[in-house]
């Protein structure tokens, strides 16, 4: 009888080492937005009322979900572009992320914003934060044969003091890339 349980138990363990590898080839990795923090626009919203000065703003709904520890600023931020258009730029549910970012990235390199908030944040692993963030008036018209973007990505915020004692704020982007992060973007208006 126990001579029994241990063949048993040897071709089961025989049975697991076979079948294991091909299980795992069969599911195959996580997808890239289901490893590195992500970062999507979730809602739009056109003639919102910004809590804090009760005037008429667009409000821009982000949603951060983290795949690590990460402290530093979500930046919420409206750029127009005269050379990219909607089309440059693959937003589509399923694109790839990573080609996505590359193209947020160029946008950023390639852009100013005309209107920027951010939020100072600490996340960990699969925690899911939305924030809303507001900007005043409306959509600010786009330019033609471009298009006006909501971008939002992780950074780092920098109050600089200027040399005639005035101070300003600088903006940076993290490395996407080398931080695991995708960024997020919407496409707000398309210019004629």
């Amino acid at each position: 009888m126990q001579a029994t349980a241990r063949h048993l138990r040897g071709w089961l363990a025989l049975a697991c080492l076979l079948v294991m590898p091909h299980l795992q080839g069969c599911l195959g990795a996580p997808e890239i937005e289901d490893q590195w923090t992500r970062l999507d626009i979730v809602e739009v919203e056109s003639g919102a009322i910004d809590p804090e000065t009760d005037d008429p703003a667009l409000r821009v709904r982000g949603r951060i979900t983290y795949r690590s520890i990460l402290t530093g600023s979500l930046i919420m931020e409206i750029r127009s572009s005269e050379t990219l258009g909607a089309k440059d730029v693959d937003l589509r549910d399923e694109a790839d992320r990573l080609a996505t970012t590359r193209q947020i990235t160029a946008l950023l390199e390639s852009t100013g914003p005309s209107g920027s908030s951010s939020r100072s944040v600490t996340g960990f692993d699969r925690l899911i934060q939305e924030v809303d963030f507001y900007f005043p008036g409306d959509t600010p018209v786009p330019p033609a044969g471009g298009a006006t973007f909501a971008v939002f990505y992780f950074g780092d915020v920098e109050e600089v003091r200027e040399p005639g004692g005035g101070e300003s704020v600088v903006i940076t982007a993290r490395d996407f890339e080398h931080e695991h992060i995708l960024p997020g973007a919407y496409v707000l208006a398309e210019g004629n």
